[in-house]
């Protein structure tokens, strides 16, 4: 009795490898140490293995019977452990059961000569010995797609929508090994199908690795694209305040030219005593009020991005307002933090554009306190608001938001909090970032 819990346990401990490999994305994003995350992993499997084992030989079901209710616990637990959401997590957990399934079935494949002459239906020790091996073998093989790539979408692949349907992919290969296992020992023996079968589950098993490096040079060349989307635009509204300031420094020269000619004319009628014609001219020569070229950022990047946006909303007769104080140097990228702000005074203009004129107006508050970053950017709007369960909806087309979605990925990054608040005709976002934390380390 003993011999056969025991023999089911190390099958089971199987779950190791898997939690180990489940680490590789998510280095960064622990909420406890690495060494309470590995304590934890050991432990929990070691209760669940022998749990399930002591499970198996009281009901007598099959070892496939528990894989549901397993992978429900180490999910939670893996999700109470990190900081990624749900969906991401899900993916990265059939990953490492997909992993795993291959090398339960591939032991099989291996052994089936031995385990065809077993008279139980635990498996041997030599299976479960070697099925242990192959887990810790392809955890390391998958080690650097895991950390590199799935890491990689893990922290900066923000859209919702793609992983939603992005874990049926694991999912559909940790099926089809659960279906693939052998229900007769006897048929893996006949002619070639034992090495047959063995190449085809090296095959499959690259074929999800495969799929996974294809979904990250998607993902990758969407967020790329979208970034050099982000860049055409700020360059644009870099341009546009240049050109601005040019026109402006060239009219100022224009008008010193012009000034000495003015003033001869004026001292000529002032000695005439001619009260009438010096007013007439000074009319004439003050001609139309020009816009001023504000200055509202020291940074250069950032005060073209505000200039932009100042120009925007006043052309659509939106009140924008401004209080900053920042320096010139930030510790945080000037393309970074332009995206960010530009995202935020965007949603904040479309918001106001949803009032009558003379009733739109938005508000722009950035702060620096030591290394901590405060931005508040508030809007009236209609009170019109798509909600959705982790947030906002965007509303200028059918979807999510997607420039909150690009700003809370950043606040992420730096370890801050962002705050979302639609009340009584103003919508506001607030976010407080650390621009000292290290992003890579946390």
């Amino acid at each position: 009795m003993w011999d056969l819990w025991a023999r089911y346990a190390v099958e089971f401990l199987l779950c190791l490898p898997a939690s180990i490999l489940c680490l590789a994305p998510v280095r960064g994003r622990l909420r406890v140490s690495l060494r309470a995350y590995l304590l934890l992993a050991t432990g929990a499997t070691a209760l669940v293995s022998a749990a399930s084992a002591a499970a198996l030989l009281v009901t007598g079901w099959p070892e496939n019977a528990l894989l549901v209710p397993m992978l429900l616990v180490f999910f939670l637990l893996y999700c109470s452990l990190t900081e990624i959401k749900a969906l991401p997590a899900l993916f990265i957990i059939l990953v490492a059961a997909a992993g795993m399934g291959f090398c339960a079935i591939f032991t099989d494949v291996l052994l089936a000569r031995v385990e065809v002459t077993r008279v139980d239906a635990a498996p041997t020790w030599a299976a479960a010995g070697l099925q242990l091996g192959l887990g810790l073998i392809v955890a390391a093989l998958m080690w650097p797609l895991m950390a590199r790539r799935v890491g990689w979408l893990v922290e900066q692949f923000m859209q919702a929508s793609v992983w939603r349907i992005a874990w049926i992919l694991p999912l559909a290969h940790a099926l089809l090994f659960i279906e693939m296992m052998p229900q007769d020992y006897h048929t893996i023996l006949v002619n070639r199908v034992q090495p047959l079968g063995a190449i085809i589950l090296l095959f499959i098993l690259g074929l999800m690795a495969f799929l996974i490096e294809l979904f990250y040079r998607i993902a990758r060349s969407i967020t790329d694209s979208a970034a050099l989307r982000e860049e055409n635009h700020f360059l644009a509204a870099q341009a546009s305040q240049y050109a601005a300031l040019s026109s402006y420094i060239r009219e100022t020269r224009r008008l010193r030219h012009d000034f000495r000619q003015h003033l001869r004319v004026l001292g000529g009628l002032a000695a005439q005593g001619d009260m009438a014609a010096l007013t007439e001219y000074l009319k004439e020569v003050g001609g139309a009020e020009r816009d001023e070229v504000r200055f509202i950022f020291a940074n250069p990047s950032l005060n073209a991005l505000a200039g932009y946006y100042d120009t925007m909303a006043r052309e659509r007769g939106v009140k924008l307002e401004w209080s900053v104080s920042m320096p010139a140097e930030l510790n945080i990228s000037d393309a970074e933090l332009c995206v960010l702000l530009g995202n935020l005074v965007e949603n904040a203009v479309d918001g106001a554009l949803t009032l009558p004129e003379g009733k739109r107006s938005a508000k722009v508050i950035c702060r620096m306190s030591g290394d901590l970053l405060c931005i508040i950017v508030e809007n009236g709007y209609d009170g019109q608001m798509r909600r959705k369960k982790d947030g906002f909806a965007s509303t200028k087309h059918a979807g999510e938001s997607y420039g909150l979605e690009s700003v809370k990925a950043t606040v992420d990054r730096y370890h801050g909090s962002l705050t979302v608040d639609a009340e009584e005709g103003i919508f506001r976002v607030n976010l407080l970032m650390n621009l000292s934390c290290d992003m890579e380390s946390g």
